[in-house]
């Protein structure tokens, strides 16, 4: 279980994916931009349109929080996708997805320890009930210090399950548990994300490892399949002897990855 890894918050109860407003917010920002001149510039300019000062509040914050307060500052690469030809794709989405959850724990767990297993038994739907039972179990360790309120426990549910179908795993429903979507993450958004981790410095083994494939349903053998898909678009060229994996990385830098993923 990952459920063990950090605590949950209620911050998609304020949002949800948000993914229109992620999107206009990235291609407003400005790379190295202060976030206080970044929101005092996008408040002054209306850039949310007719939102209400709190709700435009709540999706600067969660702007912040996600794109821009991660030490890797992912708004910065993603300001180019979102203002690229990629910046209404599956890939944008993917990629929006993926700092999302990591930022949103709760979300995460949803989707590795209950999403990817209800496909694994071939269940055909997912509901409230299973984003429940998580936050009973961090009540329960100590995740969540103070039970959350009988408000919460019986709204969130529904938020974390709206967020998996705006990204794409579940279906929408008029109401009960929502259908599952079989997602696949792209293949500009595995190879983004495995030059971004290459460029921070970890070697081949390290990025075949990565808990970031888990989000995508990606286990080791897994991942260095979709790697090796990647060899005929130019991406990289993987090698495998035994459990020994090597990767040549055909591009240079992460700003001609960024430019070749807005281009998608």
């Amino acid at each position: 279980m990952s459920t063990g890894k950090g605590a949950y918050t209620q911050a998609l109860q304020r949002g949800g994916a948000l993914i229109p407003e992620m999107r206009t917010l990235l291609r407003q920002w400005v790379p190295a931009e202060s976030v206080l001149v970044f929101t005092k510039r996008v408040t002054e300019a209306d850039v949310l349109g007719r939102s209400t000062r709190r709700t435009a509040a709540d999706y600067l914050s969660a702007f912040q929080r996600r794109l821009v307060s991660p030490p890797d500052c992912p708004a910065d690469a993603l300001h180019a996708i979102a203002s690229g030809p990629a910046g209404t794709g599956h890939t944008f989405l993917d990629l929006l997805f993926f700092y999302t959850a990591r930022t949103e724990r709760l979300l995460w767990d949803f989707v590795v320890d209950c999403y990817w297993p209800a496909i694994a038994r071939g269940a055909h739907q997912l509901g409230a009930d299973a984003v429940r039972h998580l936050i009973e179990a961090a009540e329960a360790d100590g995740r969540i210090p103070v039970p959350w309120s009988s408000t919460v426990h019986r709204d969130l549910p529904a938020r974390v399950l709206n967020a998996a179908t705006h990204f794409g795993l579940l279906d929408t429903t008029p109401r009960g548990p929502r259908p599952i979507a079989h997602y696949r993450v792209t293949d500009a958004a595995v190879a983004f994300l495995a030059y971004e981790a290459h460029a921070r410095g970890l070697g081949d083994a390290q990025v075949v490892a990565l808990d970031a494939w888990r989000l995508f349903g990606l286990a080791r053998d897994g991942i260095i399949e979709r790697l090796a898909g990647l060899h005929d678009a130019g991406w990289l060229d993987v090698q495998r002897s035994g459990e020994v994996v090597r990767i040549d990385w055909a591009i240079d830098s992460m700003e001609e990855v960024t430019r070749r993923v807005a281009g998608c």
